[in-house]
């Protein structure tokens, strides 16, 4: 088949060597046989610069859309982007197959966000539609299978955006104030002829859709419309980046080290916690606003005060939070003076495992890291934290799959979906937003080695259930192509 997978948010190839959402299905399809083109924007949302062309990779072809550039996620500057990267995609788009430059698509998988380019795509769709009747009208025998949209759902959209208004009126404001943008996302979920999520509460969000135009459709007619195929995916991640044995073996440029200077494992740990030995926490993502960072810097003070070191935090990331948390842990005390002015790039130990060193840090900033420097740092460390606000309605991010793989247990603020999995698998546990005594005491439920201990191998079970691309992206691809 000829697929089309539309999102302009996830980096490129040329951009990172960690394969997120849209690189790694162009990659199953392609590696499937199937003809693959991702059409993305030439503008890179993470690091909000214009983007390099990027050469075809892992069988698969990259075009780019023109679109203005945009510096805050919730502006207008970045609807406009929206708007042209749907405009552009369907005029390029139309320009290409009327040329025979494109060959017509099968399937056309679009991500929401951003509202506007399912109904690129379903003109797209109209289009080829209209292409085929036109034959059918003068006997052509050699006719092709209808093409199908999927709409992917990558987050709750324009629901996210309530965040900005007053927190008492948000359940009447939203729906009034982003009453065309709810009509959009009505629009794309009406029109799929699939939907895919990365979550069940995105998917639930999309059938509360539905049923309203359900009931509408049932007060004209007696005949119930078709139901939609709907199918859970989530991120999940690659789960042999995170096989212990191939990682510490391979002699890498970069090092995590564990305080004994050997790979983690259950035995390490416990020796650890009987020699009093911090334990590492470890927080990957981006350091912006969206995320509840100070409240781990408030914890690590409390340690302080109290003069314990139950565990060393590790921030791997950059954003903008980023030098206001550094120069408040420096006027906390908690980063030593080689480390306050730079980011750490080497694994720290202590002098000796019958103390702490005074050298030591208590939080340690790693900045941007590599593929290989990310699965040596979770591989590390024995907690993992999730601190996605509660009102970012993300439902399970990319990180959980990472954590999970490296058989870490989460402590997270985030609760929804993902509060939900770690009770069910028993596989973290939760704590309040902003809240550093929550906090603290989410952190002490693993003093206890034995709750550490099963609490990591359930997240790796959950890992390899929910979160193996190896599988569930091949699943995914088998329901979009069906």
């Amino acid at each position: 088949m000829n697929i089309w997978v539309v999102n302009p948010f996830d980096q490129l190839p040329n951009e990172s060597d960690v394969p997120l959402r849209y690189w790694s299905l162009c990659r199953t399809f392609a590696e499937q046989g199937h003809s693959v083109i991702w059409w993305s924007s030439d503008f890179a949302h993470l690091s909000k610069t214009k983007r390099e062309s990027c050469e075809d990779v892992d069988g698969f072809s990259i075009r780019l859309v023109k679109t203005p550039a945009y510096t805050k996620n919730i502006s207008l500057a970045r609807l406009r982007n929206h708007k042209c990267f749907a405009e552009g995609f369907l005029h390029d788009a139309i320009a290409g197959l009327e040329s025979g430059e494109l060959n017509a698509p099968d399937r056309i998988i679009v991500s929401l966000p951003p509202l506007g380019v399912a109904e690129s795509a379903f003109q797209i769709r109209d289009h080829l539609i209209k292409i085929e009747s036109r034959k059918l009208t003068v006997g052509h025998t050699n006719l092709t299978s209808p093409c199908e949209v999927v709409v992917d759902i990558m987050d709750a959209w324009p629901e996210v955006f309530y965040q900005v208004l007053p927190k008492p009126m948000r359940k009447y404001l939203g729906p009034i104030v982003f009453s065309t943008m709810h009509r959009r996302a009505k629009r794309a979920y009406l029109g799929a002829d699939k939907i895919s999520g990365v979550g069940q509460s995105y998917l639930d969000l999309a059938k509360r859709y539905l049923q309203s135009q359900t009931k509408m459709r049932k007060s004209l007619t007696e005949e119930s419309p078709r139901q939609k195929p709907l199918y859970l995916c989530y991120h999940g991640t690659d789960l042999s980046r995170f096989d212990r044995k191939n990682n510490f073996d391979k002699d890498t440029s970069y090092q995590v080290v564990s305080t004994l200077n050997q790979p983690i494992n259950n035995s390490i740990r416990a020796i650890e916690r009987s020699q009093n030995i911090p334990l590492r926490a470890v927080y990957l993502g981006s350091m912006g606003s969206g995320y509840d960072l100070q409240t781990i810097i408030d914890t690590a003070r409390l340690w302080k005060n109290e003069n314990i070191f139950p565990f060393q935090i590790h921030f791997a990331g950059v954003g903008p939070q980023l030098e206001m948390l550094k120069a408040r842990c420096k006027d906390l005390g908690l980063l030593t003076s080689t480390e306050a002015s730079g980011y750490v790039t080497r694994g720290k130990t202590l002098d000796s495992v019958s103390g702490l060193a005074p050298s030591i840090s208590r939080v340690v900033f790693h900045g941007y890291l590599r593929k290989d420097a990310i699965s040596e740092l979770l591989l590390s460390a024995h907690i993992a934290l999730v601190a996605n606000r509660p009102d970012s309605l993300v439902a399970c991010p990319y990180k959980a799959g990472e954590y999970a793989a490296a058989s870490l247990p989460m402590i997270s603020c985030l609760g929804g979906e993902l509060g939900q999995l770690l009770e069910k698998w028993k596989a973290g546990t939760e704590y309040l937003e902003g809240n550093s005594e929550s906090l603290y005491f989410a952190f002490q439920r693993y003093s206890n080695n034995k709750t550490l201990e099963q609490h990591s191998s359930n997240a790796l079970d959950l890992a390899e259930e929910l979160f193996d691309r190896d599988r569930t992206y091949l699943d995914l691809a088998k329901f979009i192509l069906s």
